[in-house]
């Protein structure tokens, strides 16, 4: 019999094949600044989001995106808000909204308190986050919400762009300063 069946190999091969196949994607992508970013915006990350981001096809329900992992002793702050383009779902009789908050596990506008992005509103382009900088003591996520109208989905969305510049400090041991 071939070593390989024989050892189980290929079974443990095989399981960890459909564990990482059926793992969620993340919704969207957070990067690092390029050093020429990093000095021109002060942050050193950025989180962009997008309208196909937004999949929340339940009218008057909130979408989280959690994509922004941090740990004991890491800090974020410096957080700034660019809408690249304004969010709309094409519906020339639309009068909705979409707002989005930036906060973590303890405060859910911690860095960005509500903020309308949809161009039926009174849409924001540019916005500093709270002067709030903070230190985690635990592991957290820092969530971006996106709130539609009352009458609306956000699923519904068919443009918009915004993106998240952040500073994200990290002072465990051989992860940065």
């Amino acid at each position: 019999m071939n070593e390989w069946k024989r050892s189980g190999l290929c079974m443990l091969a095989a399981a960890i094949v459909t564990a990482l196949w059926t793992l969620p994607a993340p919704a969207v992508d957070v990067w690092q600044l390029s050093t020429q970013e990093k000095a021109a915006t002060r942050a050193t990350h950025v989180i962009r989001i997008t309208h196909e981001d937004l999949t929340t096809a339940t009218t008057n329900t909130a979408q989280t995106l959690t994509n922004i992992a941090v740990s004991a002793k890491m800090g974020v702050s410096a957080v700034k808000l660019v809408l690249e383009d304004a969010f709309d779902d094409g519906d020339t009789n639309y009068t909705g909204s979409t707002s989005i908050t930036m906060g973590d596990g303890g405060d859910v506008d911690r860095y960005i308190t509500a903020t309308e992005l949809n161009e039926a509103g009174t849409e924001v382009f540019l916005k500093y986050g709270t002067t709030t900088e903070n230190v985690y003591t635990t592991a957290d996520t820092v969530d971006c919400i996106f709130t539609p109208g009352s009458a609306e989905s956000v699923s519904a969305l068919t443009s918009g762009a915004v993106r998240i510049y952040f500073r994200l400090d990290d002072a465990r041991v051989g992860h940065g300063f």
